[in-house]
């Protein structure tokens, strides 16, 4: 097999596997915020509650299949679920042709992952649970080193500038304007992805965070006329890994 060939190899291994992760995290972003299990119980239709068989479990392809509808009741599947699986597949197979067949871009790839839930819980919403933050913290802080080229004190202080910089933009704004003006779980998802980062791509994540963040105010207020909120928690998800490339071609 030629080498040329092992990169195409391993970013469809990482695209299937994070298609499969994506089809969990879909039903995790469904059924959490309505109180219901997602890691025990067989997956079922979200309408009629039939479980759902070995074939209707294939990521992407099995919403393809049934063309979008449950077997039984035909009431359509909620599309989040093949654009969070193609999302995740997305994540995996573009890793690895943005930081090469390797450790770094299997570590990059499982930033990504973890990400996508937040983001999607930010946006719809308005919530960043504590656990899945934590857990981000805690691979942050056991692989950010394959992930980023910056030693462990680099990424430990980045945490906590991290952090301690939006908890008190959080806090002024709250105290001159007697109203909250950031979630609190911005200042702590941002400390989480100094942990991964470093110091260097900090600035870099903000800055495309806060661009994000300004088009999709812009865009929500056209659409709905008045001021709308914006989860900037699902903004930094999004600047997270452009943040990552941008720092790592500025280092090679």
């Amino acid at each position: 097999m030629g080498t040329g060939l092992i990169p195409v190899f391993f970013a469809a291994a990482l695209a299937v596997l994070g298609a499969i992760i994506g089809s969990f995290t879909a039903n995790l972003c469904l059924r959490w915020p309505r109180g219901e299990g997602v890691v025990v119980g067989r997956s079922r239709c979200d309408a009629c509650g039939r479980t759902l068989g070995v074939g209707e479990l294939l990521p992407i392809l099995s919403f393809l299949a049934t063309r979008g509808r449950c077997k039984s009741c035909r009431v359509p599947i909620d599309p989040l679920h093949w654009r969070v699986e193609t999302a995740s597949a997305a994540i995996g197979f573009v890793a690895v042709f943005a930081f090469g067949a390797g450790v770094q871009a299997m570590a990059i790839a499982l930033l990504g992952w973890l990400l996508v839930p937040l983001a999607i819980l930010d946006w719809r919403h308005f919530w960043l649970p504590n656990r899945l933050t934590l857990v981000v913290a805690a691979t942050g802080l056991a692989l950010g080193g394959w992930a980023s080229t910056e030693p462990l004190v680099n990424r430990l202080a980045a945490g906590a500038i991290g952090y301690l910089s939006l908890a008190a933009i959080a806090s002024t704004y709250r105290l001159l304007r007697r109203v909250e003006g950031m979630g609190r779980g911005d200042p702590k998802l941002f400390g989480a992805l100094g942990l991964w980062l470093g110091i260097a791509a900090m600035p870099i994540m903000l800055l495309l965070a806060a661009l994000v963040g300004i088009i999709v105010a812009i865009v929500k207020r056209d659409a709905r006329s008045g001021r709308e909120p914006v989860a900037f928690g699902t903004m930094l998800c999004v600047a997270a890994l452009p943040a990552m490339l941008i720092a790592h071609i500025s280092i090679i």
